[in-house]
């Protein structure tokens, strides 16, 4: 599977990364043959939280001692104490999500720790504001490796859902020179980002992307056909191959996330992914097929 620079010339992750957010809806049995059934197909990147409930945990007890074949990212200011707000945007709790990561995934370091998805304003201090500045002191101390954000897409009812909030917020933090990656919702039938995902690419800012091939619409399905999609895929290959490698072949995007709790899911994304990226014909097609239905790349 192609492996990509990500946030530095030393970390070089497989294009298909793991989401492990479903895991939690398994037995620690089966979170921990999956893991390493995650590994053992080549799989080197994997992005969890402390909000999604025990995947945490579960990685911990599950592949801890294989903690060398992967570079693993978690998030910070989440509120796990089951009152009040779900992320709170300060240094204390930055600083007790990291402490708990560490421990609950039994390692020493985590290659990525995102600040988990503030707007601009929550961070009133910019570039200096005291939360990007913990991951720093958390660099220095050798808890994490690089210092990244990462963006909401709140729910339907919000006119900014999916991925409006992605936009905005690469537009506004590519340029504060602080952040090694970010991650964004991105995908073919959801293009907002596309454009500021390239230009983060080429200031040098790894761009992770998750929710390529999640149904965000309730007409999902019919968009895909309406922009005949399903013509453009190789011999026997299905929409959501089709839909992981046009995120994979665009311009910008480092790792591919996508979470499961099946291992017939997974082998099915791992085939996808080694199938490679669109060739340049194909890719440029499909861009002009969902034009022409109104899926276009945001401003």
């Amino acid at each position: 599977m192609e492996k990509r620079m990500l946030a530095s010339p030393d970390v070089l992750v497989t294009a298909l990364g793991f989401g492990a957010m479903e895991i939690p809806r398994l037995t620690p049995e089966e979170s921990a043959r999956l893991l390493n059934r995650v590994l053992d197909s080549g799989i080197n990147f994997i992005d969890t939280s402390p909000c999604y409930g025990s995947s945490e945990e579960m990685i911990g007890n599950g592949i801890a001692g294989r903690r060398s074949e992967y570079f693993l990212s978690s998030k910070c200011c989440c509120n796990t104490t089951g009152e009040g707000p779900g992320h709170i945007f300060d240094r204390k709790t930055a600083e007790m999500n990291i402490d708990n990561s560490l421990r609950i995934m039994k390692t020493d370091h985590l290659d990525i720790l995102q600040l988990h998805a503030p707007m601009p304003e929550e961070l009133p201090g910019g570039p200096s504001d005291d939360l990007v500045t913990a991951l720093y002191d958390m660099k220095k101390a050798g808890k994490i490796r690089h210092a990244s954000i990462t963006f909401k897409n709140s729910g339907p009812q919000d006119p900014k859902y999916p991925a409006q909030y992605s936009l905005e917020c690469l537009n506004a933090f590519m340029d504060w020179g602080v952040f090694d990656t970010m991650q964004t919702v991105y995908g073919a039938l959801v293009r907002t980002a596309e454009v500021a995902i390239a230009k983060a690419c080429e200031k040098g800012i790894g761009i992770i992307v998750r929710g390529a091939l999640k149904r965000y619409f309730p007409n999902y399905d019919d968009l895909y056909d309406r922009a005949g999609l399903q013509e453009l895929c190789e011999a026997g290959e299905d929409r959501n191959s089709f839909l992981l490698r046009y995120a994979m072949t665009s311009k910008g995007v480092s790792a591919v996330i996508v979470g499961t709790k099946s291992a017939e899911h997974l082998a099915a994304n791992i085939a996808a992914a080694e199938k490679g990226v669109l060739a340049a014909d194909i890719y440029q097609e499909a861009q002009r097929r969902l034009a022409a239905v109104g899926i276009v790349p945001g401003k």
